[in-house]
């Protein structure tokens, strides 16, 4: 059973997104057009998510090198939401190979087959709906 000073806690951290960006809103509304793009970098660090990240462009796969030993590398991304932290799952034809980084060293065994990175993004609200990379042929 929760208390009325959790309820009103829990309350006040749902709205304070909302009183946050309300206040950039009438800063941003009362600044000189020449001054925005300052103001908004200065004001916006501030400004916690309201919502969990969401993807806008989808990681990337790269390999260095070829065969065993080379190295697949998947890139962040870009993301809305500000992520703070990713976790990544790599798959070599369909198979989990690699957990939580953004490098695979590719096995032998590895080599001819499709290759894929994973990623879910976390914030402070939350985290994404995994996100799949492009699909490469390891080499």
């Amino acid at each position: 059973m929760t208390t009325q000073v959790e309820e009103a806690q829990d309350l006040y951290n749902q709205l304070k997104p909302q009183a946050i960006r309300a206040a950039r809103n009438y800063v941003m509304n009362r600044t000189p057009a020449r001054l925005q793009d300052e103001m908004a970098h200065i004001i916006d660090s501030d400004i916690p998510p309201v919502d969990p990240p969401t993807v806008l462009d989808a990681p990337f796969i790269s390999q260095a090198g070829a065969g065993a030993l080379s190295t697949l590398n998947c890139t962040l991304g870009n993301w809305n939401g500000e992520p703070t932290a990713r976790v990544y799952q790599w798959r070599v034809a369909g198979v989990v190979v690699g957990t939580n980084n953004p490098a695979y060293t590719v096995q032998a065994a590895d080599v001819g087959k499709l290759a894929v990175c994973n990623m879910v993004a976390t914030n402070g609200v939350g985290s994404s709906a995994p996100v799949a990379s492009n699909t490469i042929t390891v080499g």
